[in-house]
């Protein structure tokens, strides 16, 4: 055991989650070989075979099975180890990712974040994120040591990144003053139905997460996307529709803006990598 390494073992419980190498790879950002070579040369340092393949599926072996809770307390031991070396750490600048639209008022977001930071963080910097999942991919190849985010994008949920939820995110529905609906105190999905729900260029998760609701109900939006929010309301004025949205309402007397249910809530916080050894977000 003393040659296993934590990549084999992040890799291990990757194939576990994910059910398959190349399902693992993709979360992972790496190449299907790599995972291959990496699940090879564990089983080789273990002398068991960890997972059979047959009819393209992966299942774990009855050695893989008793390996995974091994492998969690191996993974969890090198991570409270790095939390625990934090105080020797010297003082560094912190580099923290956010969406385009959140850095024209980076004052409030910087004091939201830096309440969960090290105490030995001399500096913050800030960086544009791309839009999610590919700001998950800056984190992880290192570009920014924090990302700003949807937390519930697929792309988070291996076990090697660390998260803490800052608020749900809230969402409303924006229409015309004279609109039936602009009166209803709260509004869900289902009560927008037959309406032109209009899609504007947006650079985060959330319409993403608003697309995938409506799916599931034969609903979509209407592709706007040459517009931002702010210039697509002179439309909504001019022709009606409604835009589903989560950015602050722009005063117009034209213009009501309803709280929108959703069935699942948009949480949005920090991630980070378990490995940057950022002791008191994990906490």
């Amino acid at each position: 055991m003393e040659c296993v390494n934590e990549n084999q073992l992040d890799t291990f419980l990757a194939v576990v989650r994910h059910g398959s190498y190349s399902r693992a790879a993709e979360s992972m950002y790496l190449s299907q070989p790599t995972v291959s070579y990496r699940i090879q040369t564990l089983e080789e340092e273990l002398g068991v075979k960890l997972f059979a393949s047959r009819n393209f599926q992966t299942t774990l072996t009855a050695a893989g099975s008793a390996f995974v809770q091994e492998a969690q307390r191996l993974c969890e031991q090198m991570q409270a180890a790095r939390l625990r070396m934090v105080q020797f750490s010297p003082a560094r600048t912190l580099t923290i990712g956010f969406p385009e639209m959140m850095l024209q008022g980076q004052c409030s977001s910087f004091m939201m974040v830096m309440q969960l930071l090290p105490d030995e963080v001399a500096t913050l910097a800030s960086r544009q994120l791309k839009r999610p999942p590919d700001d998950v991919q800056q984190l992880q190849q290192g570009e920014v040591d924090l990302i700003f985010t949807d937390l519930q994008q697929p792309a988070l949920e291996d076990h090697h990144f660390g998260k803490r939820t800052l608020f749900n995110d809230r969402s409303h529905v924006c229409m015309r003053r004279d609109h039936p609906l602009a009166g209803e105190k709260m509004l869900t999905l289902d009560q927008l139905r037959g309406e032109t729900i209009r899609r504007y260029a947006d650079t985060t998760y959330f319409l993403g997460r608003i697309e995938a609701q409506l799916g599931k109900r034969g609903m979509k939006l209407h592709d706007d996307t040459q517009y931002t929010f702010v210039q697509l309301l002179p439309q909504v004025v001019q022709q009606g529709g409604v835009i589903i949205t989560n950015q602050r309402p722009v005063a117009d007397v034209r213009l009501a803006y309803v709280p929108l249910q959703l069935d699942a809530s948009i949480e949005i916080g920090i991630a980070w990598r378990k490995d940057a050894c950022l002791r008191r977000c994990g906490s």
